[in-house]
């Protein structure tokens, strides 16, 4: 028994040993074909090195820069790789060599060359890049109007060979070596050419009165944007240029007739011109996400449209502002001009000060920068989840990690349309203020002329729960809205206009009359200066759950607080309207007028 033991254990260790040796082998076998690899995919100096690639000379750029084992390395990259006969041309355009250059020089070549993230044509936008490069500068695409609708990079070279997908990236190939530019905005500003004539006499005016250019275009830091205007703005805006001091006096006068702080000649000249600029680096899809941005003028900001392809500064069309606003031009030679600190933008029409009285804003606060940003926002089924920290303008804090959710049911249809999804733009953000979750939340207010606004909250009713809200401009005291709102409430829509608005009630929306769609009145606050400032909200009780916020409307309390109303497309709908005028129709014929 113990020798028949022995042997069938014999047999079973040979047979072990055998499939061992078996694995061993095919292992070996395995890892010939890529040691030390989970995939065959070539990383980025792998396809650089290959003999197709045409990138060798920007591998030993990349070698000279000791940056191999960045180029190999595990990643998300997008690599801008210039092509053999672009470095040969490039060396021998500045009289340089691989061997002469020093890794610094290298290094900045390559990092400029190299964005942290995986950018696919498909991705591009025109303008900037959604990432800065390695050189916190941000790369420009645009593309060509030629039979192959090629992509420029930087104004300096087309994309020769796009996406080629590595295991750590992709890489565009590029007919150039990428530079970057070294003159500021100031040394841009002083090459413009004749079409900038004007604008820049004004300057000169300015520098002549004791100002210095250097430091209302560049600062003592920081980057910088200015809005350029070429003479053709200036006739957009009715002046005549051609005779030089008829110009000057007729520009003076207009200054004067807007002047909000100064009717002095050399005054106001510095802050129009100061007026045209912005102390931060504002591409045009960062101008797109914004609803304002400061300039250099104290309490003198801008504020942003952008409708049909258009972006629109200091459009006002609400009340007694009756203002088109003014063209920012996206397809100009100098259209997201990066400088060495900062952008330039044209513009296409005259860009002054001006004294405004407070207007109403219809503000929906879906429309953080982020959200914006993103290429399904307002894109029907959308769901977007945020957590704290992840959007710029909206903070908050509390509990068992909060978070912000961004639903987009889409535009209905006469047939699909619910009452009880009265959203505007078919949009809404979900969070739930509480006690036990998220205990405080912070939104930056869209821009606010100064004045008193009532301040309206409109939401779908929901779950219960309650908060205060109170109102923060830095430099003066918090203001404490006086309601409590309770977002389970029913608004009293079986009332009258008036006297709903009695009880703090009305009807934000223009499409139907009904009590889930609520609007209530949190009270007045004073805006001191011009600006945007921000609104708190902090919870009262735990509450039962999320809550869908729609908007947060500011009406000067002067104006009619419940008309106009606005329909699911955002248009400003008012008590003559005819229900086939508010979206969605309903299918009747309007009578023509």
């Amino acid at each position: 028994m113990n020798k028949n033991i022995f042997k069938r254990w014999s047999i079973g260790l040979v047979v072990s040993l055998g499939l061992f040796t078996l694995i061993l082998t095919s292992c070996d076998s395995y890892m010939d074909a890529g040691v030390y690899r989970t995939s065959t995919t070539k990383m980025m100096d792998e396809y650089m090195a290959s003999d197709s690639s045409d990138l060798d000379l920007f591998l030993e750029i990349v070698d000279k820069a000791g940056l191999r084992g960045m180029v190999h390395a595990y990643g998300t990259y997008t690599c801008f790789a210039p092509t053999d006969a672009a470095v040969q041309s490039y060396l021998s355009t500045n009289n340089l060599s691989i061997s002469t250059l020093t890794q610094d020089q290298a290094a900045k070549i390559v990092k400029f060359h190299f964005v942290n993230d995986t950018i696919p044509t498909s991705n591009f936008i025109e303008g900037r890049l959604s990432k800065a490069n390695m050189e916190n500068t941000y790369l420009i695409t645009q593309t060509q109007n030629d039979k192959n609708s090629s992509i420029l990079v930087n104004r300096q070279g087309t994309i020769v060979s796009k996406n080629i997908s590595c295991g750590n990236g992709i890489i565009h190939t590029v007919n150039t070596v990428l530079t970057p530019e070294s003159r500021k905005v100031s040394q841009v500003f002083a090459s413009l050419g004749n079409d900038y004539s004007i604008m820049k006499h004004i300057a000169s005016e300015v520098e002549a009165a004791g100002y210095s250019l250097d430091s209302i275009f560049d600062g003592n830091s920081g980057y910088r944007t200015l809005l350029i205007q070429n003479n053709d703005a200036f006739k957009a805006a009715g002046f005549s240029i051609d005779d030089q001091s008829a110009f000057d006096n007729a520009f003076l006068a207009e200054l004067k007739d807007n002047a909000t702080t100064t009717t002095i000649p050399n005054e106001m000249l510095h802050d129009w011109l100061s007026y045209h600029v912005l102390p931060t680096r504002s591409y045009i899809t960062d101008m797109i996400s914004t609803s304002s941005l400061s300039t250099t003028v104290n309490n003198q900001p801008l504020t942003f449209v952008y409708r049909n392809d258009s972006l629109l500064i200091n459009e006002f069309k609400i009340g007694k502002l009756n203002e088109n606003g003014i063209l920012v031009n996206r397809k100009g030679d100098y259209t997201d001009y990066t400088c060495a600190n900062g952008v330039i933008q044209p513009i296409e029409s005259n860009l002054e000060i001006k004294l405004r009285k407070p207007y109403r804003v219809y503000w929906d606060i879906a429309t953080q920068p982020e959200i914006v940003a993103n290429s399904l926002y307002r894109k029907s089924g959308t769901t977007l989840t945020y957590q704290s920290g992840e959007l710029s303008e909206f903070t908050w804090g509390g509990k068992l990690n909060p978070a912000v959710t961004y639903y987009c049911g889409g535009l209905p249809t006469k047939q699909s349309f619910d009452s009880k999804a009265q959203y505007v733009y078919g949009d809404y953000l979900n969070f739930r203020i509480s006690t036990s979750v998220m205990q405080w939340a912070e939104l930056k207010l869209p821009l606010l002329i100064a004045g008193s606004y009532k301040v309206w909250v409109c939401w779908r009713r929901a779950n219960a729960i309650t908060f205060k809200t109170i109102y923060k401009e830095d430099g003066y005291d918090n203001q404490t809205l006086p309601t409590v709102v309770d977002f389970s409430s029913y608004w009293p829509s079986s009332l009258d206009d008036d006297q709903a608005l009695a009880q703090g009630w009305k009807q934000y929306n223009a499409k139907t009359r009904i009590n889930v769609m609520n609007c209530r009145l949190m009270g007045t606050i004073t805006v001191n200066t011009t600006g945007r400032h921000t609104l708190r909200f902090e919870a009262l009780d735990a509450g039962k759950g999320a809550n869908s916020w729609d908007m947060i409307q500011f009406i000067p309390v002067e104006e009619d607080q419940v008309w106009p109303r606005v329909d699911m497309k955002g248009n400003y709908i008012y008590s003559t309207a005819l229900d086939c005028q508010i979206y969605p129709d309903d299918g009747s014929t309007c009578v023509s007028e």
